[in-house]
């Protein structure tokens, strides 16, 4: 009987590791992008957004407001805006990667500064310190 356990035994572990080493090492391998896989990559990273934002001065004084692209590829814009007074910004079809800076400071000179935004069309509110719920300057409004 002894001799039957040990067979079964010896016959369970055999397809035990007959099973695990069913795969091959070309599996286990990293595999190598194909042209077509590359250029698809590319075009991926290539996407475009547009960037279009509409500023409205909620602060109580007047502003001077400042959005600059992070990766230095478009021009700056700049306004002054009285209480109350929207600004559009439209920067066109970009890429989607970029991003930018929102700066303004009023009167009181107080700062308010947003550096992540992406591209994007959004309308955007301006901030008194006493409307602010957290460290972000700005509303992103839906209208």
């Amino acid at each position: 009987m002894t001799k039957f356990v040990k067979g079964i035994l010896a016959g369970t572990m055999a397809l035990t590791l007959a099973a695990c080493s069913n795969s091959s090492a070309a599996d286990e391998q990293p595999k190598e992008e194909t042209p077509a896989e590359t250029a698809e990559t590319e075009t991926a990273e290539a996407e475009t957004a547009v960037a279009a934002y509409k500023f409205t001065n909620n602060t109580g004084e007047t502003v001077k407001l400042s959005v600059t692209n992070n990766e230095g590829k478009l021009d700056a814009f700049e306004k002054e805006l009285k209480d109350g007074e929207s600004a559009s910004v439209e920067y066109g079809e970009v890429d989607a990667s970029l991003s930018f800076t929102v700066l303004y400071t009023t009167e009181s000179g107080r700062e308010g500064k947003f550096e992540t935004l992406h591209a994007e069309e959004a309308n955007i509110s301006l901030l008194k310190e006493d409307d602010m719920t957290g460290s972000t300057p700005l509303a992103f409004v839906m209208e």
